[in-house]
């Protein structure tokens, strides 16, 4: 329903407007209905669309168009007058009132007017959701273009710094990434006091939300490891050189501690550079072993479903995508060229294969070999195949979070992860766990285990199945973990939860004759 203000200072003229028009069924609510133009003026905030008397004292109805005109208002101003004289017409349309409507009302009139106002507001609303969705597409588009940078980074797959310059161009990336100071981070967790590692997504959380507290330009990248370490990026602007990461670091292992009652230790893996010299620096850890060509091609294919899936433009993409591979192999020859864009088409074929078993793979042609020219119509041609494959399995569900929402649901006796979901849906684990938290409040953890708790509940309510075997349906290794999990979502353990239930089933039987 659009918001509608009905101002005229005769009460009857107000009264009638208000209920001899079926506003209902027009798609309008009545917010108030106004006694001059100043009360009309002070409630402006919210609404739609105001219909107003030309003539009342304090403040006119142009005089209220003209405070909508001039402030630029979102609200769609509708005059009634009994005067035809021009000069009234002719402030009317200078100051873009929808309407002039001339009394004695004729209520045919008046619908037939608001039917119009209603289309061009329903037109103009479906035109801001569209826009809105571009740019919710184009954020997470950019997200995984700037996590696919470090991991290509991390890969060693930029020979050169205008390699590195190029992707950046290529996704819209340089004025927001090129100035940074990359520092690199060893994020170990040591004493934990739990009975399960900390999800990815709770330690992705606390650090973007200190990201947000310190101010630092860009949200952490987190790299998982084994459970107990990671390698977390930060950012600063050169300017600051790392001031106040000291600060970051100590708010990280304080939250750490009071969230997840877990010791942390967060120490400067490498010393800070330019994000281009990171991207180009071949040092790596020393326990980090080197990665053979399959390995880097097939973290190569699982960024490729990424970017192509969160893509708001599949054209200008699948070039991008195309020109960055070129770069990336420029120094292999042409048969070695072609033979890893077959790999990489194959691995991306694979992924999608297992995580969309209802497709058939579809990517089995070979490379062309007549020139440059073709093998790129190729290639793109080929990610551009991959990308209507994966839009296909998200037309049953209108929107991302409800579609992650069906995949934990469906694997509830499973103990599945950030990472295997965002695997699934072809997004980063890390925007993932943002887009979850801001759409439902709650994080990817909450969520899943509230679920499994409500599973579990349902199972206890029958008498033949005992706590451990309900433990062991949904994947739990640990029953006193299960225990407190229960506990936290039913603020009672399972066995109180059933002896409950019991109780109920008796008073029940009781009461029957």
């Amino acid at each position: 329903m659009y918001r509608l203000i009905i101002a005229d200072d005769e009460y009857m003229i107000r009264q009638s407007l208000a209920s001899l028009v079926d506003w209902e069924a027009l798609g309008f609510e009545v917010v108030l209905l106004a006694r001059d133009g100043e009360e009309a003026l002070r409630a402006l905030d919210g609404a739609d669309v105001v219909l107003s008397d030309v003539q009342m004292p304090k403040l006119s109805g142009l005089d209220l168009a003209q405070h909508v005109f001039e402030d630029q208002l979102p609200v769609r101003v509708v005059i009634i007058s009994g005067y035809r004289e021009f000069e009234y017409a002719r402030r009317a349309i200078a100051y873009n009132v929808s309407d002039y409507l001339l009394k004695p009302i004729d209520l045919a009139c008046v619908t037939s007017v608001f039917e119009r106002i209603r289309a061009d507001l329903d037109r103009e609303q479906a035109e801001k959701q569209k826009q809105q969705s571009y740019r919710n597409e184009l954020s997470l588009y950019r997200t995984a273009a700037t996590e696919k940078f470090f991991e290509l980074a991390r890969l060693g797959l930029f020979k050169q710094e205008r390699d590195a310059l190029a992707y950046l161009k290529r996704f819209g990336l340089t004025e927001t990434l090129s100035r940074l100071l990359v520092h690199p981070y060893q994020l170990r967790f040591t004493d934990a006091a739990r009975d399960e590692p900390i999800p990815q997504e709770v330690v992705a959380n606390i650090l973007v939300m200190l990201q947000t507290q310190h101010e630092l330009p860009l949200a952490p990248i987190l790299f998982p490891g084994d459970e107990q370490e990671h390698e977390v990026l930060l950012f600063t602007d050169p300017s600051g050189n790392g001031a106040g990461l000291d600060a970051f670091r100590t708010d990280a292992v304080h939250a750490f501690r009071d969230v997840c009652n877990a010791g942390a230790q967060m120490s400067l893996a490498r010393p800070a550079r330019p994000l281009t010299d990171f991207a180009c620096v071949r040092e790596q850890p020393a326990e980090r072993q080197e990665l053979d060509k399959e390995e880097i091609l097939l973290s190569m294919a699982r960024q490729h479903l990424i970017i192509l899936n969160t893509a708001p433009e599949l054209e200008e993409t699948a070039v991008s995508l195309t020109e960055i591979f070129c770069r990336l192999t420029a120094g292999e020859p042409e048969p070695e060229k072609r033979r890893q864009a077959e790999r990489l088409l194959e691995h991306m074929g694979r992924l999608v294969s297992k995580q969309l078993p209802d497709f058939p793979t579809l990517f089995a042609s070979s490379a062309p070999k007549e020139s440059a020219a073709f093998f790129e119509e190729w290639y793109q041609a080929e990610l551009k195949r991959f990308c209507a494959c994966m839009k296909q399995e998200r037309r049953a569900h209108s929107s991302l979070v409800e579609l992650v929402q069906a995949i934990i649901k469906g694997h509830i006796t499973e103990n599945i992860s950030l990472q295997q979901v965002a695997d699934q849906v072809f997004i980063s684990p890390n925007y993932l766990s943002r887009l979850f938290k801001e759409e439902t409040g709650e994080n990817f953890s909450e969520f899943t285990i509230r679920v499994k708790m409500e599973k579990a509940a349902e199972l206890l309510r029958d008498p033949t199945c005992r706590v451990y075997e309900v433990n062991e349906t949904l994947g739990y290794k640990s029953l006193q973990h299960f225990y407190k999990l229960f506990k936290r979502v039913f603020d009672c353990t399972p066995t109180e939860y059933r002896e409950k239930i019991l109780q109920q089933h008796k008073h029940t039987d009781e009461k029957e004759p």
